[in-house]
């Protein structure tokens, strides 16, 4: 789902874009994203590498460790794996400012102060992001969670109106 996706984006703006991409993943731990990418890159399916390392043949490790050495060319900030504030993105961005940054997921970032239901919070975090990217002029991939009723729906087919929070969230983005 999101985070395959984040995967995938991370892998083009990094090798096909040469982009420097600041990555927060609040969804996954680095060492099982590493683990992630290697697999898309290697074409090693993600179980083997985690857990049928005795299994893989030659080819496989050596499809491996030329991806591990492709990644190690990216150029990526990585942040996460615990709650991750607006203010925490901001100084990384002022640390070490990105090309763009890939969000792993919207619903995940800590919000300052509370607020009496989600639909607020994630209304002021669209509105945060939508302004870090103006103020420092980086576009931001938001990846966002999805409501389950498209899958009771004939076509079954994910609608902007699935998105949590879909309506602010259409009107601070440039592209949903």
């Amino acid at each position: 789902g999101k985070t395959t996706m984040a995967i995938n984006l991370l892998y083009h703006f990094c090798k096909k874009l040469d982009k420097r991409v600041l990555y927060v993943s609040l969804e996954m731990n680095f060492d099982t994203l590493y683990l992630w990418l290697v697999s898309r890159i290697s074409g090693v399916p993600y179980f083997d590498i985690r857990y049928k390392r005795n299994t893989l043949e030659d080819e496989d490790w050596e499809n491996i460790t030329n991806a591990r050495s492709e990644i190690s060319g990216f150029d990526q900030i990585r942040m996460g794996e615990e709650r991750v504030t607006l203010d925490d993105i901001r100084y990384k961005i002022k640390e070490t400012p990105p090309d763009i940054i890939i969000i792993d997921y919207l619903q995940k970032i800590k919000n300052k102060e509370k607020f009496h239901n989600e639909y607020e919070g994630v209304t002021n975090l669209s509105n945060e992001l939508s302004t870090i990217a103006n103020e420092y002029g980086v576009p931001i991939v938001v990846l966002s969670s999805l409501s389950r009723r498209y899958v009771e729906r004939p076509e079954g087919v994910p609608k902007i109106s699935d998105m949590r929070g879909s309506g602010v969230i259409e009107h601070d983005a440039e592209t949903v």
